[in-house]
């Protein structure tokens, strides 16, 4: 699954603006050179079946953000150009935030679904942590879904770990992951 990797300049101060992203690659062969010059800064519809998987860190997001129409609208616009997305810094106690997101996801017919994890982390920074993912192009186990326990206390959030499948083959050939 190969997947664009994309640069927001740092000179850019609406990091919204997804057609003013540069398009990245990590090898120095002339080749990937030309294609991502080449390379739209907008993702296209895949052509064969693709799995587009992101993470995004929220920072922060509480009841404040949450009501704000602007940032749902933002959050809303990046998270629909995903099939899975990996979701931190959730912070608020209120366990409906994120039923409501998906709420405003799916208000365009769209069918998008969420696992989410229990808060993690630091009495006081913790969060919780989620996926969201497309259930028109994804499948889930919900018995999968678990937190990698740190009884060593080594890293300040502990990993939430999902099990998804592509839907767009069979499942004996599926790109499955977690």
């Amino acid at each position: 699954c190969a997947l664009p990797i994309y640069l927001i300049p740092e000179s850019l101060k609406d990091w919204t603006q997804v057609k003013k992203w540069i398009p990245i690659s990590h090898t120095n062969s002339e080749t990937a050179k030309q294609q991502t010059a080449a390379a739209p800064l907008t993702p296209n519809k895949p052509v064969t079946p693709t799995v587009r998987v992101a993470t995004f860190d929220l920072q922060n997001f509480d009841e404040r953000k949450a009501e704000s129409v602007a940032v749902q609208e933002i959050i809303v616009r990046i998270l629909r150009n995903f099939d899975v997305i990996a979701i931190q810094g959730i912070t608020s106690k209120q366990r409906d935030l994120l039923p409501k997101l998906i709420d405003r996801i799916n208000q365009d017919k769209l069918a998008y679904d969420y696992l989410i994890g229990p808060r993690t982390g630091p009495i006081h920074r913790s969060m919780t942590l989620a996926f969201i993912y497309n259930t028109e192009r994804i499948e889930t186990d919900r018995y999968q879904l678990y937190t990698v326990q740190d009884p060593g206390d080594l890293i300040e959030v502990d990993p939430l770990v999902g099990w998804f499948r592509s839907k767009s083959v069979a499942p004996q050939r599926a790109f499955t992951f977690s």
